[in-house]
């Protein structure tokens, strides 16, 4: 059980961090939000690893792991998609904005977690971020926070609490941004050698 939730906890690190691209088509008015003109960018690509280790820190508990994640930006429907493969776990998760602009309701597609994301930067272009996640087999939560670099990387710090409030990891990611080109052979090569 705690391998799982380690695993459950590293695979929402990726999957809820910064929002950016570069614009592509303009989108409709959602009915939630009146959402100014954003264009809706190519998806982003990204390769990096997560470190799980004690609170302070001192203890890795396991290797790194290493996460492909592809992120689709959706203004128009006020949502992002993303998709992340990190081990042999494949995970769809979904972000909704909440009317007041740069929060972020996150549920994923196996419903093993919920909890909001709140973005700070130019909108679209967020470049820092927090999180508040509850996992929903009762485990317990995930807080942190995040930030987008010049050059694209994502850096994010996360602590999974245990139900009674107690830090019990933390978990370090870098992600880099790569090309559609580069995801497709990792995500075959990784294909390849699965058992």
């Amino acid at each position: 059980m705690r391998n799982r939730t380690l695993i459950s906890i590293s695979i929402i690190g990726l999957l809820m961090t910064a929002c950016a691209g570069s614009p592509a088509t303009k989108p409709s008015e959602s009915p939630a939000i009146a959402t100014p003109e954003v264009n809706t960018p190519a998806p982003t690509y990204y390769s990096g690893a997560v470190l799980t280790t004690s609170p302070d820190g001192e203890t890795p508990l396991g290797p790194p792991v290493k996460v492909l994640a592809k992120r689709l930006l959706l203004p128009a429907e006020n949502k992002i998609v993303e998709e992340v493969w990190l081990g042999d776990k494949h995970i769809i998760t979904t972000l909704l904005r909440q009317e007041g602009g740069s929060i972020f309701k996150a549920t994923d597609a196996g419903a093993t977690f919920e909890g909001t994301l709140s973005f700070t930067g130019e909108d679209w272009e967020w470049n820092r971020w927090t999180y508040d996640i509850r996992l929903l087999d009762g485990s317990g939560k995930i807080t942190g926070r995040g930030s987008k670099t010049q050059e694209g990387r994502l850096i994010i710090e996360k602590m999974f609490i245990d139900p009674r409030g107690l830090p019990r990891a933390r978990i370090m990611e870098d992600h880099k941004p790569i090309s559609q080109k580069t995801f497709g052979e990792l995500r075959r090569a990784k294909s390849a050698t699965s058992p």
